[in-house]
């Protein structure tokens, strides 16, 4: 979030939370709405999510507002990057709302509905992601129960996906009485979530299969007329092997969707980490192999570079009409001569061509004075991507769209380059700088998290390891 803060001048201070500033609805639900509001004590943009008044007018009430309460006591407990946080709760009018960390990004629905194509491995990243969520989630002893595209927010800011919506979380030690005996939405839904059975941990992962299916595929997999004929389905029929429907997928990931859509819960992956760890082995199985493949045509030098970057398509945000004419929905590679980002994928296999030509693999260096002019500008255009990841915070993820990459495939064309040298340095420094600042504020979640990056793209850099250890001694 920018450091300077609109607020509308007419807008309602009638719809004002106590201190929270309203400033603008941001959805509404069969149970309550959210709002956009303002925190003058933190300076910062927070949701506010309140129960629709109406529901608490009649014989049910006393349910929503378990209900309710049951959210926040879900999710009030916990701190972790791939959670919307909640701060604070309250009542207004009578009606229970609670403040929540405000998440500017979009909904993995928009994405999906928008037939925004997903590589293998943004598709991992995304479900990994939540699965780290839901393993702190799982540990605390709830069980989410609706998790679907609608309830996970893909970050602008730093790319990462986050859990939303508790709404029918079930805890352990709740002994709170549901609504009708089907709790969920019907196409997210395990097979014991359909038939009204008990729910635990797994069918949030059965969840989480159907999503990774439709990531990979773009397809969702048990497609029906109506929602009886999606429960069938869901119930009874197979998956069709997504392998099948696209043949660029690794059958391996056949076998790993087949387990997390298992109709028996005892036959599924039993916890998030048995699943992270499924998909870890397959992303790096994955990679291991796309790399071998690209030695066959690419310069070795050269490949680990573009390839990391081509593979990616990240759906970035508008970043203003300044920004918009060097990011667009694309990598750090696709830079064209016309424009900024060539069109498709076609275009992205011209540029790498013009460095597989340029790249002699009798030397060791290309020399950037060698260069066509044409070239150069290339150059030129992808320190203004770097330019642009570095204002608004992408210093080393989500992967193929940052800054760093951005530097990477600048020093595979011209390894001497001290502009982009300089800048990997400075992107090192900035991660070192926040790490540290996020353990004196008592962030270690972030701090760990900047520092693996940091481990994991400096190696040599002993800071990062410093930091983590410093951590783990605090931890002991």
């Amino acid at each position: 979030m920018s450091d300077t803060v609109v607020i509308p001048s007419g807008r309602d201070k009638q719809a004002d939370f106590g201190k929270y500033q309203f400033i603008s609805d941001l959805g509404e639900g069969a149970m309550g709405k959210v709002c956009k509001c303002f925190d003058p004590d933190f300076h910062r943009m927070v949701a506010i999510k309140t129960i629709h008044k109406s529901l608490l007018n009649d014989v049910s009430a006393d349910e929503f507002r378990e209900r309710f309460r049951n959210e926040m006591r879900a999710v009030g407990k916990f701190a972790h990057p791939n959670i919307v946080s909640v701060f604070d709760a309250g009542e207004k009018d009578g009606c229970p709302y609670f403040v929540m960390e405000y998440v500017d990004g979009l909904e993995l629905k928009h994405m999906l509905d928008a037939k925004t194509p997903f590589s293998i491995e943004q598709s991992l990243s995304i479900i990994k992601g939540v699965l780290r969520g839901l393993s702190s989630v799982h540990k605390s002893g709830i069980t989410h129960r609706d998790l679907k595209p609608a309830n996970i927010f893909i970050s602008n800011t730093d790319g990462l996906p986050k859990i939303a919506d508790f709404g029918i979380a079930k805890l352990d030690n709740s002994d709170m009485t549901q609504i009708g005996t089907v709790i969920g939405s019907p196409k997210y839904m395990s097979p014991e979530q359909c038939i009204g059975e008990p729910v635990d941990a797994r069918a949030d992962l059965f969840a989480i299969g159907i999503i990774l299916y439709e990531l990979l595929t773009g397809t969702y997999c048990f497609m029906g007329d109506s929602t009886s004929a999606i429960s069938q389905k869901i119930i009874n029929v197979e998956i069709t092997p997504p392998s099948k429907l696209n043949s660029n997928i690794p059958r391996y990931f056949d076998q790993i969707l087949k387990k997390a859509l298992a109709k028996r819960a005892d036959d599924r992956f039993q916890d998030a980490i048995e699943f992270l760890n499924a998909l870890d082995a397959a992303g790096k199985n994955y990679k291991e192999k796309t790399k071998h493949k690209s030695l066959g045509w690419l310069g070795g030098g050269v490949a680990a570079s573009l390839i990391a970057a081509a593979l990616f398509y990240v759906l970035l945000p508008d970043f203003g009409a300044s920004d918009k004419s060097v990011v667009s929905n694309a990598s750090v590679s696709d830079v064209s001569d016309s424009g900024d980002v060539p069109a498709n994928r076609e275009d992205l296999k011209t540029l790498d061509g013009a460095v597989e030509r340029e790249f002699d693999t009798t030397q060791e260096k290309v020399n950037v004075r060698s260069l066509t002019p044409e070239k150069s500008a290339k150059l030129a255009k992808l320190f203004k991507v770097a330019e642009t990841y570095k204002r608004i915070g992408r210093l080393a993820s989500p992967s193929g769209s940052n800054a760093f990459d951005a530097y990477k495939i600048v020093l595979s064309i011209d390894p001497n380059n001290k502009e982009a040298l300089a800048g990997i340095r400075e992107i090192e420094a900035t991660l070192l700088e926040k790490a540290r600042a996020s353990i004196e504020s008592g962030d270690t979640e972030q701090a760990v998290s900047l520092a693996r990056t940091g481990q994991e793209i400096f190696p040599d850099s002993p800071g990062f390891n410093d930091i983590l250890n410093r951590i783990e001694n605090r931890n002991d």
